[in-house]
């Protein structure tokens, strides 16, 4: 008759490699904000167009651009954002003009992913939301 503690160990080890099995079914998915955008933002009590387009630049680094609009004032400036170790959480700041409208600042946001949706808070205290629709997926 084989003693109970082999039968234990058997039983553990057996556990031990079911788990390793399910671990990369059990991972949590971190979320990638690389794209092209599209959605708007409100600063000063208006409703802005904006376009964003983020690659992932190794790690949890991207690089893009923003594109906005407000009437006939066009904008564009370079930004540079991180993700938080979570990678839930994206927070990008302006890295410079690419093409400045006169009277407009760079502002950067705080935001979160759901699917393909992007949504958070600007940094400036003139600001408030930001809410984008992934048109491109990453990859294509």
């Amino acid at each position: 008759m084989r003693p109970a503690t082999s039968f234990m160990s058997l039983t553990s080890k057996s556990a031990v490699l079911v788990l390793f099995s399910l671990l990369p079914t059990l991972a949590v998915q971190a979320s990638d904000f690389s794209g092209t955008w599209k959605g708007a933002y409100d600063c000063d009590e208006i409703t802005r167009q904006i376009r964003l387009e983020l690659v992932a630049s190794g790690g949890n680094v991207y690089s893009g651009m923003v594109s906005f609009s407000a009437g006939d004032e066009l904008g564009q400036f370079a930004v540079r954002g991180a993700t938080s170790p979570d990678a839930e959480t994206i927070i990008v700041e302006p890295s410079g003009w690419i093409d400045r409208p006169e009277g407009y600042a760079m502002v950067g946001f705080k935001a979160r992913i759901h699917d393909d949706v992007m949504f958070g808070t600007m940094s400036n205290d003139r600001c408030g939301a930001i809410y984008v629709s992934r048109l491109v997926p990453p990859g294509k």
